[in-house]
């Protein structure tokens, strides 16, 4: 603000435009303070990266320049940069000034509306993690970018994540501005128990139904092995690589195909499984069969040519030439969660594994280790290896929910594999089809 009080004509068109008088000073000196720290917390970031220690030490599961601390590291890591709770905002503030910014020539100008830039997202991650401080639901990790990870390729740049494995902080901040009650309704809640204890919350009421349709109105059953009788079905990573398995499993969704009239739904564990089968399906013939009796859409992972497959698919169903159509897809993916295949859409569902997420996922890693510390610690909860299998088991019964739409629907569902003769993953699977 000008000295002694009086506003400047460029400080008036600014509170005009919404903005703070102060933000105005900022500088070019301000903009190289700044930029000096953002250069500071990347440097600090690599020299963490470079530091940790290389997988055959300490945590086997860690990958190469990947360090995992406790939620408080992050403070250590912004507090060496001189960014705390005492200068944060100030931190905070000169971000989003910068964010609204722009450079015409050499004059500095505000824009009147803030943009979504990264500058900004930093500096709304900032100041969420500083205004309040809740490090022991949080794990700090630096290393290799987790979504290049995931994607398989090589070179993976350095990173900073600030992972949250406590669900119930969303809650709780609810019921701190005065929410007093909660109503969750889904067909995949089960088991209703650790659910609740994930989101630190009573749920005094609870209700699960059975379904609205009869019992003639669906058939389950669990195939263990293909029409050769002598290999088994399981789609764990140590089998379901083989040429055996990807023919035996390829032969049950055949025989299932031709019997299933409309539409059929084959889910795999993930994009890579189900290509991996394909692939060898089209080299074999078994591919053949399965377009000869259906016409056959694949689930792609681009979600922009979604609406074209999706539209293949229905416009297919109408043909008189073949007997409907099959979608192949994977487990979370937008045919097992987000449509409804209603009636004649889905006369049958086949479910060729159990989507167990990748165990070497650096994100699923920590939240098991951070369950068991948990469950350790304060002798409540579950284990990391519960959780791992209850998520598992979710995706399979939102997969399987696709068969039954309305009180007059109908359909078959096919657990083809073996594991689900197991009378434990049985029981995680929905009330209203375990009956069958």
């Amino acid at each position: 603000t000008s000295m002694d009080g009086i506003v400047s004509e460029e400080e008036k068109k600014a509170m005009m435009l919404g903005f703070d008088p102060e933000e105005m000073a900022m500088k070019a000196a301000d903009f190289q303070t700044l930029a000096g720290v953002l250069v500071q917390l990347e440097t600090r970031i690599d020299e963490e990266c470079r530091a940790a220690p290389k997988p055959s030490g300490g945590d086997p599961s860690l990958q190469h320049g990947e360090r995992v601390e406790d939620g408080q590291f992050i403070y250590k890591i912004f507090n060496d940069l001189n960014v705390n709770v005492n200068t944060y905002q100030t931190f905070v503030t000169m971000m989003k000034c910068a964010a609204k910014t722009v450079v015409r020539g050499s004059e500095i100008m505000s824009q009147p509306k803030q943009r979504e830039t990264p500058l900004m997202e930093i500096a709304k991650f900032v100041e969420r993690i500083f205004k309040k401080k809740q490090p022991q639901f949080f794990v700090t990790r630096v290393g290799p970018d987790t979504d290049t990870f995931r994607s398989g390729r090589k070179k993976a740049g350095p990173s900073l994540s600030y992972w949250c494995f406590f669900p119930g902080l969303c809650l709780q901040s609810l019921t701190e501005k005065g929410v007093g009650s909660f109503l969750l309704a889904s067909g995949t809640l089960s088991p209703m128990d650790s659910f609740a204890h994930e989101l630190a919350l009573d749920f005094p009421v609870r209700l699960e139904n059975p379904h609205v349709i009869q019992s003639n109105q669906v058939w389950g059953g669990v195939v263990t092995c293909g029409p050769n009788g002598n290999v088994q079905l399981n789609s764990s990573f140590r089998l379901r690589d083989t040429p055996e398995y990807k023919s035996e499993i390829g032969n049950v969704v055949l025989s299932a195909a031709k019997i299933i009239p409309d539409g059929l739904l084959v889910f795999f564990p993930s994009y890579s499984v189900m290509n991996s089968c394909i692939q060898h399906w089209k080299a074999t013939g078994i591919w053949a069969g399965l377009d000869a009796v259906k016409t056959c859409v694949v689930e792609p992972s681009n979600s922009e040519e979604f609406h074209a497959c999706y539209k293949e698919f229905n416009v297919a169903l109408q043909q008189v030439t073949k007997r409907g159509a099959a979608f192949f897809a994977v487990c979370r993916g937008k045919v097992s969660e987000g449509i409804d295949f209603a009636d004649k859409a889905c006369r049958g569902v086949i479910l060729t594994g159990i989507p167990y997420a990748g165990s070497k996922d650096p994100l699923v890693h920590q939240k098991r280790l951070y369950l068991d510390k948990r469950k350790q610690k304060y002798g409540d909860g579950y284990s990391g290896n519960e959780w791992y299998s209850q998520t598992a088991m979710r995706a399979v019964n939102q997969a399987l929910g696709r068969v039954i739409r309305n009180r007059y629907d109908f359909g078959a569902v096919i657990l083809a594999d073996e594991r689900f003769a197991n009378e434990n993953a049985r029981n995680q699977i929905s009330l209203w089809l375990r009956p069958s």
